[in-house]
């Protein structure tokens, strides 16, 4: 991964070329008005934040979810077999995710079906782009492969 911001030796420095680093200060016009070293400067509290972001990234503990609870997203989900192939039939639902969760497994989701049931459902966060999908367009495309509609 290559870094932006890195912080060493108690102090800040910011990728100012590929093999360079430097202080945040360095060519700032404020230099003589603000003090750093206590995050007076924006620019410095936003660079310092990226190292501790960057710094998570690298050690695995930042996570990038696939969408936020509210987002609507469309859900796959098996309604039925069909009688003449034998296979599974499937329905795309809308659906809203309203929670995340982790157990000691795996991370989840939860979403609600839009619909007068209000069905909720609790997936993996594997299912994104398999059964679950953030536009319409995707998940009929999934539904129509799943349902062998896709020669």
């Amino acid at each position: 991964m290559e870094r932006l911001a890195v912080q060493k030796y108690g102090t800040l420095f910011m990728k100012y070329s590929d093999c360079e680093y430097r202080s945040p200060c360095f060519g700032c016009e404020s230099i003589n008005r603000c003090n750093p070293e206590k995050m007076a400067c924006s620019s410095y509290k936003a660079l310092k934040k990226l190292a501790e972001y960057e710094e998570l990234e690298e050690q695995g503990k930042l996570l990038k979810l696939p969408c936020a609870v509210g987002d609507i997203v469309y859900q796959l989900m098996v309604t039925g077999v069909n009688e003449d192939s034998k296979r599974l039939k499937y329905k795309m639902f809308k659906a809203k995710v309203f929670r995340f969760s982790v157990d000691s497994f795996t991370l989840c989701f939860m979403t609600e079906i839009i619909d007068e049931n209000k069905y909720h459902s609790e997936l993996p966060l594997s299912s994104f782009g398999k059964t679950v999908f953030l536009t319409r367009e995707e998940a009929k495309s999934a539904l129509k492969e799943l349902n062998g509609e896709v020669s």
